[in-house]
């Protein structure tokens, strides 16, 4: 039977979980300069699959669909404010 350590599991797991919400919060601020959206959620994409996060498509893209939820909006003013509370939610924004 293999042993598996479950910390050291989850110590790898949080760290790629902070470089997403890091990479986020970077998107957030790239959305205040005025770049593409279509080049942000890319960027984000290609983050969260060279991770190769382990776990369920809903928990796993989560500020993907974020970011999507922001291009498809048709009021960018209320979007962002959405954006921004979301952030706050996790407590990236201080």
């Amino acid at each position: 039977m293999k042993y598996i350590d479950n910390r050291e599991r989850e110590y790898y797991n949080k760290n790629k979980k902070e470089a997403i919400f890091k990479h986020l919060q970077d998107c957030y601020h790239r959305i205040e300069n005025r770049d593409s959206i279509d080049l942000i959620i890319r960027d984000h994409k290609r983050l969260i699959n060279s991770l190769e996060i382990k776990g369920k498509n809903k928990s796993k893209f989560k500020t993907l669909i974020q970011l999507q939820i922001y291009k498809n909006s048709k009021d960018k003013s209320h979007a962002f404010s959405c954006f921004s509370n979301y952030l706050n939610n996790l407590k990236l924004l201080h």
